[in-house]
This record gives C-alpha cells, sequence and structure tokens, in this order.
C-alpha cells in the first residue's frame, strides 16, 4: 500500500508517488515475484469539491502508472475512512485479492500477511 494524502498539492503527491514507487521498487527488486502496488487517497472526505476530488484522482493514477514501472500498479483507491463507502468496498477487495496473491506467490511470508488473508476473507 502506498498512501498519499489528498489534502497535498498535486505536486507534492506526485512527488511522493514517484519517491515511494522508487523507493519501494529498489528493496524489492531481488523479489523472485513482481510487486504489487495499490495506491491509497487518504481524506478524500476532506475534499469537499467533487470534480476536484475526481481531477485529483484521475491525474494521481496516471502518474502513478507512469511511475511503477518495475512494479505491478494494482489501483488507486480515494478513501473516505468516516463512513462505509462504495470506495471502502472496493479498496477491501483489492486488499483481499492482493494478500490472496502475496500468500501464494510466497508461501513463507510473514503469519501477519496469512492472519491478515484469513480477517479479510472472513468479510
Amino acid at each position: 500500500l502506498l498512501l498519499v494524502n489528498l489534502l497535498l498539492s498535486l505536486k507534492e503527491i506526485i512527488a511522493q508517488v514517484y519517491y515511494w514507487s522508487g523507493m519501494i521498487g529498489s528493496v524489492c527488486h531481488e523479489c523472485s515475484q513482481q510487486s504489487s502496488i495499490i495506491v491509497v487517497g487518504t481524506h478524500a472526505d476532506c475534499v469537499k469539491n467533487r470534480k476536484k476530488l475526481e481531477s485529483l484522482c484521475i491525474q494521481i493514477e496516471k502518474s502513478a502508472r507512469d511511475a511503477i514501472k518495475q512494479l505491478t500498479f494494482v489501483q488507486f483507491v480515494a478513501l473516505n475512512v468516516s463512513s462505509f463507502s462504495k470506495e471502502l468496498d472496493i479498496f477491501i477487495s483489492l486488499l483481499h485479492q492482493s494478500i490472496e496473491d502475496v500468500r501464494v506467490k510466497c508461501p513463507a511470508i510473514s503469519l501477519n500477511c496469512h492472519l491478515m488473508y484469513a480477517f479479510l476473507n472472513d468479510k
């Protein structure tokens, strides 16, 4: 998961996406399987202008696809965690799928990953 704060400027968000995707890519370059990245925009509930939020999300997703070359970009999700929403359901589904992929590809992965998978499987 790569978290970005949607209250920052677009320039700052894109810089963070490039920085962290590069950092993750350099750490994971020796992995036998390609790492997957879900970019999560936090504080979506604080962006009151829906058109601005939609435009911001499109620009962030495009930048994330450009930045995340050596990794697998899964999806960008803008989260409003103040209430249950369609986006939260999408996020939980993506997280479940990603953790299942990690669990299958890397059976020696941490017990935390197996526990998270079991938790999300029950949801």
